[in-house]
C-alpha cells in the first residue's frame, strides 16, 4: 500500500505542477493584455483630449475676432455714430480676450508639438487657464452647456506618470505600437498559441512601422506646407494599429510580395537599359 501511495503522489506532482504553471501563464497573459489596454486608453484619450481643446480655444478665438470685426462695421456703416465709453469698452475687452485666448492656444499647440516645457503646463492646468479667463471676461460662459461639459469632459482624464508630458506624437507611437503588440496577442489567444516572446516581438515591431507609415506618409503622399501641424485621428491609427498585429503575417507577406514586384521591375528595366546600350 504504501509503494502504491508513494507512486499516486509522484503523479500528482507532476499533475499539479503544470495545472499551476499553467494558471500563472493565463494570469501573466491576462495582466500583459489590462496594462497594453489601459495604456492605449489613456494615451489616446489625451490625444484627442488635446485636440478637443485646442478646437475650442480656436473657436473662441474666432468668434471674438467676429465681435471685433462687427464692432468696427457699426461704426464705419454710421458715419454719424461716435465712439462713447461703451463702445470704446466693449472694443477693450474684445481685444484683450483676443490676446489672452491666443496667449493659450499657443500654449496647448507647444504642448502637443513639443510637451510639457516652461512655456506650456500640462492639459488640467491649461483648463483651468481656460476657465479663469472665460470666467473673467465672458459672463455667459457659465450658463454655457457645451463649454462645461467639455471642461468636464477634459478634466476627467487620469493621468499616469509621466504620459500627461509627452508631445503627442510620442502618445500616438505608444498608442499604436500597444495597440500592434495587443493585437498579436489577441490573435495567438485565438490561435490557442501560447504568448512568446517572438509574438510580443513581433507585434511591437509591426506597431512600429505602421507608426512611420502615418507619420512619414503624411509628408509623402500629401501637400503640407511647412509649419502647418496635421492632426492624426488618435482612434482610427490604434485601431490600425490593431490591425496590424492581428494580420501581421498577411500584412508582411503583401509588402513582400510588392518589394518582389518593385524589385523585378526594377530589375528588368536596367536589363533592359543595358541591351539597348
Amino acid at each position: 500500500m504504501s509503494k502504491e501511495n508513494e507512486s499516486q503522489k509522484k503523479g500528482i506532482n507532476p499533475l499539479l505542477i503544470t495545472r499551476l504553471s499553467d494558471m500563472y501563464y493565463e494570469l501573466f497573459e491576462l495582466i500583459v493584455v489590462i496594462v497594453l489596454a489601459i495604456l492605449s486608453v489613456i494615451t489616446v484619450s489625451e490625444m484627442a483630449s488635446r485636440e478637443a481643446f485646442s478646437n475650442n480655444v480656436s473657436n473662441k478665438i474666432s468668434s471674438l475676432n467676429g465681435d471685433l470685426a462687427n464692432i468696427a462695421v457699426n461704426l464705419t456703416s454710421n458715419l454719424d455714430a461716435k465712439i462713447n465709453e461703451d463702445v470704446y469698452g466693449e472694443r477693450k475687452d474684445a481685444i484683450i480676450n483676443i490676446e489672452r485666448f491666443e496667449e493659450l492656444n499657443d500654449k496647448v499647440t507647444t504642448l502637443i508639438t513639443v510637451g510639457v516645457d516652461d512655456q506650456s503646463g500640462m492639459l488640467k492646468e491649461l483648463i483651468k487657464s481656460y476657465q479663469v479667463v472665460t470666467a473673467r471676461f465672458d459672463e455667459a460662459a457659465s450658463d454655457s452647456e457645451s463649454a462645461s461639459n467639455m471642461l468636464e469632459n477634459l478634466s476627467s482624464s487620469n493621468y499616469i506618470g509621466f504620459i500627461y508630458e509627452m508631445r503627442s506624437d510620442h502618445l500616438l507611437a505608444s498608442s499604436i505600437i500597444s495597440c500592434s503588440a495587443l493585437g498579436a496577442m489577441i490573435f495567438g489567444l485565438r490561435s490557442g498559441a501560447r504568448m512568446n516572446v517572438r509574438t510580443l516581438t513581433s507585434g511591437l515591431a509591426t506597431g512600429f512601422i505602421v507608426y512611420l507609415a502615418l507619420k512619414g506618409g503624411q509628408h509623402l503622399f500629401l501637400l503640407t506646407t511647412p509649419g502647418v501641424r496635421i492632426p492624426s485621428n488618435p482612434y482610427s491609427s490604434a485601431f490600425l494599429g490593431l490591425l496590424a498585429g492581428l494580420f501581421s503575417d498577411k500584412a508582411y507577406k503583401v509588402l513582400t510580395s510588392l518589394v518582389d514586384d518593385l524589385a523585378s521591375r526594377v530589375e528588368n528595366a536596367t536589363n533592359g537599359n543595358e541591351n539597348k546600350s
